[in-house]
């Protein structure tokens, strides 16, 4: 423990001694002694200022954890409650399926939603592999009508939603032109810009009869954005989180191969 020359006062430091003469006893200082005390201010100043910094740190990281809680608090309610539909009833959800693209008859017994992204993988194995074998199997056969709903995952876009907003104008002019578009989009899946123009001209070559002039206006307007928003706040409310997700009369698949699906129809027909 250190101790004054100049008055014997114990100090817990050699900074807190040499900052102790300049304050007490700068007019008995030697020249050694007073470079320790400008030495001694010099750390002091670096130290308080150090200081200053993490706690303008802190407060920033305080004040950051907050508005996210206060975020979350406001928005995840009204997102998780938007369109009152989709809510979870003992496992089982409801959607608002009016004027959503749909396949099959109106009046089946058996209802399939399927959430999708166009530039998902996953979803592109759903539509060519399991969705034919549903359709010739239940859906063209009148015993399952099947919906698809837009979730463009956030690592995906903006290409996801670019294409989710071209397939909702093409709905939007024809509801039959819809499907064979819906499926040329898988097939031309990342590999093609996904532009207005080369999104209109993908509906050129694989649909007939649309206004293709006013397609691309709608695509490159975002006209649509809207409808695709609306489908993602009912894939959330029924705790959709990836592609492709699957509700057979409001209960979710635990997977998307045809095995899976065509067992959970076979046991809503046998009911």
């Amino acid at each position: 423990m250190p101790e004054c020359d100049f008055c014997g006062e114990d100090f817990d430091s050699d900074l807190e001694l040499h900052l102790h003469w300049g304050e007490e006893h700068e007019d008995e200082l030697n020249s050694y002694q007073k470079d320790k005390v400008k030495k001694a201010k010099r750390e002091k100043e670096e130290q308080e200022k150090k200081e200053s910094e993490r706690k303008k740190n802190l407060a920033f990281k305080v004040l950051a954890s907050g508005v996210a809680i206060v975020i979350a608090a406001v928005l995840i309610p009204q997102l998780l409650n938007a369109g009152n539909s989709g809510e979870n009833v003992n496992g089982s959800a409801s959607f608002a399926l009016e004027g959503q693209p749909m396949l099959g008859n109106d009046s089946a017994n058996v209802t399939i939603v399927a959430f999708e992204d166009f530039y998902c993988p996953s979803c592109k194995s759903f539509n060519d592999g399991v969705k034919p074998r549903l359709e010739d199997n239940y859906i063209d056969t009148g015993k399952a009508k099947f919906y698809y709903l837009d979730f463009p995952l956030s690592f995906h876009d903006p290409q996801a939603t670019r294409a989710a907003v071209a397939a909702e104008c093409v709905y939007q002019q024809d509801n039959e032109q819809f499907w064979p578009y819906h499926d040329a989009l898988y097939d031309v899946q990342r590999n093609i810009e996904y532009t207005p123009e080369r999104l209109t001209q993908l509906a050129e070559e694989n649909t007939e009869g649309l206004n293709y002039e006013s397609l691309q206006s709608c695509i490159a307007s975002q006209r649509t954005v809207s409808d695709v928003n609306q489908d993602m706040r009912e894939g959330l409310n029924a705790g959709v989180s990836g592609t492709p997700t699957i509700f057979v009369n409001g209960e979710e698949a635990e997977d998307f191969t045809y095995n899976t699906v065509s067992s959970m129809i076979e046991d809503e027909l046998a009911n």
